[in-house]
């Protein structure tokens, strides 16, 4: 498309919008990647017309400035230059589960005994990715399923989408996996999400109990303070706790059995949760 065919189609999707809006609800991704795919001087005629239309046409596009849109336009070229460079995984680790359809991202190298970035030495030695996502709609919360290969087999497991680096890594490590570098692995799963993430297919259902321990072990760092203050104690390497605080987590989280019944103690009884980390 030429600089004048994409202004028309941007005056026409504000149009349908009323003749104001948000600048994002406009510049959607297909004008995004037309307006990449113009040279540098094609770009800067459509820049100038837009701010003529602007000015002359009354266009009202909320929240643009010529620096947003070059951030936009810059941000799709890399993503377009990265898939470019991709390989497919299924090539770099044939058999792997999951692996068709999706790509490893231009600069780094995925092989079963290893990730690392070309040139540099490994961040993980053994195989790392996701091959899928999990929604759990009942909760509200959305998982993606690690793939790693460790001790010559592949391993899965379930990670929350928004889990911190720390926790990607400490999920690679538990599965087996050897890391030399925790930040570089961490920087290639990003990537390799970003880049597939559209790629991942998506599974509507329940998480299992594993998962549903994991969010429980998040909820204990997060309010450490509280189990060793009103919330309950540790004693002798267990966290002790009232039986309320867990019946309402496990409430909160759909669980279907309530927790078994405890001693009667004027509601002060303790359970305690060997597997816990605080």
């Amino acid at each position: 498309m030429r600089a004048d065919e994409i202004l028309g189609e941007v005056g026409a999707r504000l149009r349908q919008l009323g003749g104001e809006a948000d600048w994002l609800q406009v510049f959607t991704p297909d004008i995004a990647q037309a307006l990449s795919r113009l040279l540098p001087a094609e770009y800067e005629e459509f820049k100038t017309l837009l701010e003529g239309s602007v000015l002359l046409e009354g266009w009202k596009l909320e929240g643009l400035t010529e620096k947003t849109l070059d951030l936009l336009v810059f941000a799709v070229r890399v993503r377009q230059e990265k898939e470019a460079s991709a390989v497919p995984l299924e090539h770099c680790c044939p058999g792997a589960p999951g692996a068709k359809g999706l790509m490893v991202p231009g600069g780094w190298k995925v092989a079963p005994d290893r990730v690392a970035f070309l040139g540099g030495l490994p961040a993980a030695f053994g195989a790392v990715y996701a091959d899928g996502r999990c929604l759990d709609a009942e909760r509200g919360r959305s998982y993606l399923r690690l793939v790693v290969c460790a001790d010559g087999e592949w391993r899965l497991a379930l990670v929350r989408a928004d889990t911190s680096d720390t926790r990607l890594v400490a999920a690679v490590k538990n599965l087996g996996v050897f890391i030399e570098c925790s930040k570089t692995l961490a920087a290639h799963l990003r990537s390799f999400w970003s880049l597939n993430w559209n790629r991942l297919p998506l599974v509507k259902a329940p998480v299992e109990g594993e998962v549903v321990f994991e969010v429980w072990r998040d909820f204990v760092e997060a309010n450490a303070s509280r189990f060793l203050g009103d919330w309950g104690a540790l004693r002798k390497g267990e966290l002790l706790m009232l039986p309320d605080v867990l019946r309402r987590f496990l409430g909160g989280h759909g669980a279907r059995r309530s927790p078994r019944r405890f001693p009667p103690g004027g509601g002060r009884g303790m359970s305690s949760l060997r597997r816990t980390v605080c």
